[in-house]
């Protein structure tokens, strides 16, 4: 899945789950994965501090997913050449 896709959300998931491997081959495919800072405070789980570290995105609120996907440079390639593309503005 994490190929078909532009970014990868990890909310919860076990240390050896499926989710996690997702993630691996989301970063490597340059895709971008985000997860929730509550994850990365959470001191009874590791793995979200080990995939920061890896390349992931640590976001608080919809808005800072909005921003990172608005970057995403996938998405900016996959369009046109003709087609004009407008960064969202957030307040």
């Amino acid at each position: 899945m994490s190929g078909l896709s532009l970014a990868t959300i990890i909310m919860e998931a076990q240390e050896s789950s499926g989710a996690l491997k997702q993630a691996d081959y989301a970063l490597k495919r340059g895709r971008d994965v985000l997860i929730p800072q509550s994850a990365i405070d959470n001191p009874l789980i590791q793995w979200p501090k080990k995939y920061v570290g890896k390349g992931a995105h640590a976001f608080k609120t919809l808005k800072e997913v909005l921003q990172i996907l608005n970057r995403n440079e996938l998405l900016l390639n996959m369009l046109d050449n003709d087609m004009k593309v407008k960064a969202v503005e957030m307040d």
